[in-house]
C-alpha cells in the first residue's frame, strides 16, 4: 500500500472513531432552549527545551466555562463540557492539536446545532480572525492528548481544499455582529496591561496563519448551514504570573456572544 494510501487510512479511522464518540457524548443532552455557545480549543501542542509539554491557555479556557462539567476522555478523542457564561448555554470540545480536529469541531456543530461557534487557538497575541487561507504547512509536527510530539505523517497537499486553488481565502460567517463586536474591541480591549493584552480584529484572512488553527477556521468558512454568528479567536501566550487569564478569556467570549444579541 502506498504511503499515501496508508495515509488516508489512518486519518479516515481516526475521524470515524472521533464522529462516533461526539455522537454519543452530546446526542440527546442538549439543555432546554438548546446551546447558545460552542466553544473548541486545542490540547498542548508546544514544547520547551526540556521536552515536557507546555498547557495551552485555550484548554484552560474551555475548562474555566464549563469547571466540573466537564467530561476528560483520557485518551486522543476530545473532551466534552457543559456549562454557562452568564446566561449563555455553552457546550466545549478539546481536542489534540492534529489534523482530525477541524472536522470534528464542525461534526460537533452539525450535532448539536448551536446559535453561535466560537473556535479558539494559541496565537501571538489576542486576534479575531476573520478569513482563512486554503493553505496548510505540511512539515509542521502534530501532538497527542499529553502533548507530545506524534510521529505520523503530515498532510498529503498543502491544499485544504482541492477545488481551489492553493492560497484562495474565505470569509468567517462573523454575521450581522462583526460590525458591533470591531466596535466593542476598540472600545473595550486596548489596555496592554490585560492579561489578553490588547485585542485586534484582523482585517483579511492572514498567510502567516497556516496550521491547524487555519484548517479550523478553513472548515468553518466552509460549513453550508452555518450558525448566525461563526468566528475563530486566537488568544495571546499567557504571561506570568497568569492570574486572571481565563476570566478575561471568558469575558472576551462572553462580550462577542452578546454583541450577536444587542
Amino acid at each position: 500500500m502506498r504511503f499515501e494510501e496508508n495515509q488516508a487510512r489512518w486519518l479516515s479511522d481516526r475521524h470515524k472513531a472521533g464522529v462516533a464518540h461526539l455522537s454519543d457524548a452530546l446526542r440527546g443532552k442538549n439543555p432546554p432552549g438548546g446551546v447558545d455557545l460552542l466553544l473548541t480549543g486545542f490540547r498542548s501542542f508546544t514544547q520547551d527545551y526540556s521536552g515536557r509539554p507546555q498547557v495551552n491557555p485555550t484548554s484552560l479556557i474551555m475548562t474555566g466555562a464549563t469547571g466540573s462539567n466537564e467530561t476528560k476522555s483520557g485518551n486522543w478523542l476530545p473532551d466534552v463540557g457543559w456549562g454557562r457564561l452568564g446566561q449563555l448555554r455553552v457546550v466545549t470540545i478539546t481536542a489534540n492539536t492534529d489534523h482530525n480536529s477541524p472536522e470534528l469541531f464542525v461534526e460537533a456543530c452539525r450535532i448539536i446545532r448551536p446559535r453561535m461557534f466560537i473556535a479558539t487557538g494559541l496565537g501571538g497575541s489576542t486576534l479575531l480572525e476573520t478569513g482563512a487561507t486554503n493553505f496548510i504547512r505540511t512539515t509542521r509536527p502534530v501532538y497527542d492528548q499529553v502533548g507530545m510530539r506524534m510521529d505520523v505523517p503530515g498532510p498529503v497537499s498543502s491544499t485544504l481544499s482541492d477545488d481551489l486553488p492553493e492560497g484562495a481565502t474565505l470569509s468567517l460567517p462573523w454575521g450581522k455582529a462583526l460590525p458591533r463586536i470591531k466596535s466593542l474591541v476598540e472600545a473595550r480591549w486596548q489596555d496592554a496591561g490585560c492579561p489578553l493584552g490588547v485585542v485586534s480584529v484582523a482585517q483579511t484572512a492572514r498567510t502567516e496563519n497556516d496550521y491547524i488553527c487555519n484548517a479550523t477556521a478553513w472548515a468553518l468558512a466552509q460549513m453550508p448551514a452555518p450558525p448566525e454568528l461563526a468566528g475563530f479567536v486566537h488568544f495571546a501566550p499567557m504571561r506570568l504570573p497568569r492570574e486572571g487569564y481565563e476570566a478575561f478569556a471568558l469575558m472576551l467570549l462572553t462580550d462577542i456572544a452578546r454583541a450577536n444579541n444587542p
